[in-house]
């Protein structure tokens, strides 16, 4: 757990950790071992700078080691931060495949307004 910063709260109850700490420790379990694919949905809804900060590098480690990362979020500057390609959605289905590198996912994503 110390790559989401939370060992301290090893010996914690969750029903006395903020809601940032919470989801530090649920992100942990998400990369305690490896796996194929991770799946994260709203990643950092309720994390504070640093719990960012950790996630992203927990998130390049995973797919460096052969992890694909799935993440679902609506923040699309994080998006364009730690994505390699992002699918834009609309109305449920896939209107735009993008890779980051190429363009900007905001603007891309004010086309489909």
């Amino acid at each position: 757990m110390g790559d989401m910063g939370c060992l301290a709260y090893k010996d914690t109850l969750l029903s006395d950790c903020s809601l940032g700490m919470r989801k530090r420790i649920a992100l942990a379990g998400a990369f305690a071992a490896p796996t194929p694919v991770v799946l994260l949905d709203e990643p950092i809804n309720g994390l504070d700078a640093e719990g960012v900060i950790r996630l992203k590098k927990n998130m390049r480690a995973a797919a460096d080691q052969g992890s694909i990362v799935v993440v679902s979020a609506h923040v699309l500057a994080f998006m364009q931060q730690v994505c390699d390609r992002v699918l834009l959605l609309k109305e449920g289905k896939i209107v735009r495949d993008v890779p980051v590198g190429d363009v900007d996912i905001e603007v891309e994503f004010l086309k489909l307004l």
